[in-house]
């Protein structure tokens, strides 16, 4: 009796490992460990593969200059289609009462102009696209209002220094934000 029980244990043991053995081995050889192994991040979430950089023309904007322009870069890790609602976030580097003011206004990708409309883009894995928004051409509103953007930018944001950032909202609801870039905004010269 001694003897099966035993027998059973060394069984159910080398099971186990068999067991572990294929799960490492399978695990070796996907392409999910070989990129892992190279040091670089594997997503569970595919809008994770989505890689966007912001840059700006200038980074003085002056309210009655209508030429600051934003170029965001999309890029993908495989071929995708997204249907995302862009928007310019603008979030002052000084307090007030506590708390950092946020702005926001969505942008068309095509126009670079104000929209409430998300818009299905193809990008092609090793073909990133550039798109363009010009915040002074934009309609603002403050984060925590419950009003859509409806005033510009000189109306609604007031002189400072701002850090940028481009916000890509999915269908689903789920955002991606972009790296950001200090900006000041000033009143005309």
């Amino acid at each position: 009796m001694k003897t099966a029980n035993s027998y059973r244990s060394i069984v159910t043991i080398h099971s186990y490992f068999a067991v572990s053995c294929l799960v490492a081995f399978l695990g070796f050889m996907s392409p999910r460990f070989v990129v892992a192994s190279l040091g670089s991040h594997v997503p569970s979430n595919p809008e994770e593969n989505l890689i966007s950089n912001v840059s700006v023309s200038q980074t003085e904007w002056h309210t009655d200059d209508p030429q600051p322009t934003v170029t965001l870069e999309l890029a993908v890790a495989e071929d995708r289609e997204l249907d995302i609602l862009p928007s310019l976030h603008l979030q002052s580097e000084a307090q007030q009462k506590g708390q950092r003011r946020e702005y926001w206004a969505p942008f068309d990708l095509t126009s670079g102009r104000t929209t409430k409309e998300s818009q299905p883009t193809k990008i092609q894995h090793g073909s990133p696209r550039s798109f363009q928004a010009f915040p002074m051409k934009l309609k603002w509103a403050k984060v925590s209002s419950s009003v859509w953007p409806d005033a510009s930018l000189p109306e609604t944001v007031p002189p400072g220094k701002y850090r940028l950032r481009v916000d890509l909202t999915f269908k689903d609801g789920r955002t991606v934000s972009s790296k950001e870039v200090t900006v000041t905004i000033s009143r005309s010269r």
